[in-house]
């Protein structure tokens, strides 16, 4: 598959640390979007992905959508949330984080796709929370090899990597030129209950 986004679902990436109040911050999350997936732990932040394009059309484009969905987690207590929207699971939590830093939302075209990916550094395929999950002493490897940037890693042949590596050089590759693995189903927003203790009845005296 080619680096430039063809083929890939546009995800959305929203990445945030709760503060508390993480109820309100999820259920605002659901208010916005039908499906998304919870995202593993990073730190002390959270973080959730979803397919972007239904919620994009709801609010005119991608970037109306991420800056309300920003405005909206601010709003319910969260604490510096990035949200990026590109093709691929890889890119679009890549650009969350850099959509932290920078304080606004980070939108990759899919032309424009195969250019960030090359730029990623090689450790985002370990990073704790990313959709990769690689074993950090294989991307460690890597690094040690002069292979710095996933544009490194594209450039070689896949069967040198799994040749030296053995499966990660493989999954890193495909991480590396945009062919990712499937997507995990996604599932509905989960419904938020309360419950409420009451003391036991007191019988009735005549």
């Amino acid at each position: 598959m080619s680096g430039d986004g063809c083929g890939l679902e546009r995800v959305g990436t929203v990445l945030w640390v709760p503060d508390g109040g993480l109820p309100a911050q999820i259920a605002v999350i659901g208010d916005l979007v039908a499906r998304w997936d919870l995202l593993p732990p990073w730190g002390d932040g959270t973080g959730v992905r979803f397919p972007a394009r239904g919620p994009a059309r709801q609010w005119g484009d991608e970037r109306a959508m991420a800056v309300a969905l920003g405005e909206r987690l601010v709003g319910a207590g969260a604490r510096a949330p990035g949200v990026a929207v590109a093709p691929g699971r890889l890119l679009s939590w890549a650009m969350s984080r850099q959509a932290r830093r920078a304080a606004e939302p980070v939108i990759v075209p899919d032309i424009r796709a195969g250019e960030a990916r090359a730029r990623l550094p090689v450790a985002v395929l370990s990073a704790p929370g990313g959709p990769a999950a690689l074993d950090p002493s294989f991307v460690e490897r890597l690094v040690r090899l002069g292979l710095r940037r996933l544009g490194d890693v594209a450039a070689l042949r896949v069967g040198d990597l799994v040749g030296r590596f053995g499966e990660p050089g493989r999954q890193a590759h495909r991480w590396a030129v945009g062919a990712e693995p499937p997507v995990p189903v996604s599932v509905a927003s989960p419904e938020v209950t309360v419950e409420f203790e009451f003391d036991p009845p007191v019988n009735q005296v005549d």
